[in-house]
């Protein structure tokens, strides 16, 4: 029998939500509710101040998050995600995957936006992305395996048994997937203006995991046992 083995482990999801919790008590002292004009005027995304050049918040809006809830909610979705994605990416991929999310997210949003943005979002809908390549993909180390065939009961005429093949868990994996991208896309659109959410963001973010996996695909290593 064969069994898909990790490619990677969960370093890198775990260090990153270490490393932005961490951040947050230094961007939000002594407080701790909401990060200082300080570090904003330093290192959030703000559109005029790329436009001069400072071109370093490509990254650093990353790791500023407005409350405790902002940053859990992203830290949910890295832990989450992480433990979904990373071992079939490997640390390599994911380390790359987590940069170019947020890099293409300030992109996206300096070219078709004109918000000033901070979180770490992208990072959670670049998981996304890869994680729906993975799936459609059909990697066993994120789809549950199922039979492949079943046999059927004779058939009348000749006796023989014909194969079924079973598609259920490829069929509900796209449904999800399809089903997840019109709600990204509609709720996106429509929550941006009045909750101040970066659509635009989280799209690049998207995109950057659909690259990864698109041009970078994981080897699959199935050993036998």
């Amino acid at each position: 029998m064969k069994h898909p083995s990790s490619t990677g482990t969960h370093i890198v999801s775990i260090t990153v939500a270490i490393f932005l919790l961490g951040c947050y008590g230094l961007t939000t002292w002594p407080g701790f509710t909401a990060p200082n004009e300080s570090m904003l005027s330093m290192a959030a995304f703000l559109p005029q101040a790329m436009a001069r050049g400072e071109w370093w918040r490509l990254l650093s809006y990353s790791v500023i998050h407005a409350n405790g809830l902002h940053l859990f909610s992203n830290l949910f979705g890295i832990v989450v995600l992480g433990q979904l994605v990373e071992p079939a990416l490997g640390t390599a991929r994911t380390i790359v995957l987590f940069l170019l999310s947020v890099v293409m997210g300030g992109f996206f949003v300096y070219f078709l936006s004109n918000q000033s943005v901070i979180g770490a979002s992208a990072i959670d809908y670049g998981l996304m992305g890869a994680y729906m390549m993975l799936v459609l993909a059909e990697h066993p180390l994120v789809t549950p395996a199922t039979p492949e065939i079943q046999e059927t009961a004779p058939e009348p005429e000749t006796g023989s048994k014909s194969p079924h093949r079973k598609n259920h868990s490829k069929n509900t994996s796209l449904r999800g997937v399809v089903a997840y991208l019109i709600c990204f896309i509609v709720m996106g659109v429509w929550y941006q203006e009045s909750y101040g959410i970066s659509f635009w963001g989280h799209l690049g973010g998207l995109i950057a995991g659909i690259s990864v996996v698109t041009f970078w695909p994981p080897a699959i290593h199935t050993p036998n046992v």
